[in-house]
């Protein structure tokens, strides 16, 4: 999915995730309801509009997540989760989030693949999810 058009829309171009992972079925299955669910809310927009949609699709626990420690310290969006903690910090002070990447134009999922997210973006904002730029649409309600 690279290169995923953005055209003039403001973007949040920080990489919000800090690993990828094997969504579930019944995950797959809310993801694309929700993404339903807000298309026809909102109806396609501009055809500058990035064509991908971001969806909350489910928590990760810390604990699923190989080397998080160093990949959180190295992530451009997990100040806020490291800030809550100090040198205590604990895997079950946080949760992660799993973000699914949706082709706004199928209806379908982009890749087989998830996003592991330390935070989300705004409701609404383009940001950047590895290589991809989607629009974030949170739990889609």
């Amino acid at each position: 999915m690279a290169g995923c058009a953005v055209g003039g829309y403001r973007v949040d171009d920080r990489n919000f995730a800090i690993d990828t992972y094997r969504p579930k079925s019944n995950e797959l299955r809310l993801a694309e309801a929700r993404v339903r669910s807000y298309q026809g809310r909102n109806p396609a927009g501009s055809k500058s509009a990035p064509p991908y949609l971001a969806v909350a699709a489910g928590t990760i626990l810390p604990s699923e997540v190989q080397n998080l420690w160093p990949k959180l310290i190295s992530a451009e969006t997990s100040a806020g989760v490291l800030a809550h903690g100090g040198e205590d910090l604990a895997y079950h002070d946080f949760l992660l989030h799993g973000v699914l990447i949706f082709d706004a134009r199928t209806g379908r999922l982009a890749n087989d693949f998830g996003y592991v997210t330390a935070e989300t973006p705004q409701l609404g904002r383009i940001a950047r999810f590895g290589t991809c730029y989607a629009r974030f649409i949170g739990t889609g309600h």
